[in-house]
């Protein structure tokens, strides 16, 4: 749900198991409340987190959401 008032941008970072480093894949306009990673390997563990991002400043991280792809 996009409950951050105000924002200009979501940024989305993902790195490769649990033990990777982030880096950002995408920054998304308001109001999207979905994002599909199209780079993923099957039967690889990604995990993700957002911000939300806007002429003031970011917010603090989501928290982390981690999943292995499927076939």
């Amino acid at each position: 749900m996009d409950n951050a008032g105000g924002t200009a941008n979501f940024i989305v970072d993902r790195k490769t198991g649990t033990a990777g480093t982030y880096a950002r894949i995408a920054t998304t306009g308001t109001g999207i409340t979905t994002y599909i990673d199209a780079a993923v390997v099957a039967g690889t563990t990604y995990c993700y987190r957002v911000k939300a991002s806007n002429a003031l400043g970011d917010s603090g991280y989501s928290k982390e959401a981690c999943k292995t792809a499927g076939n």
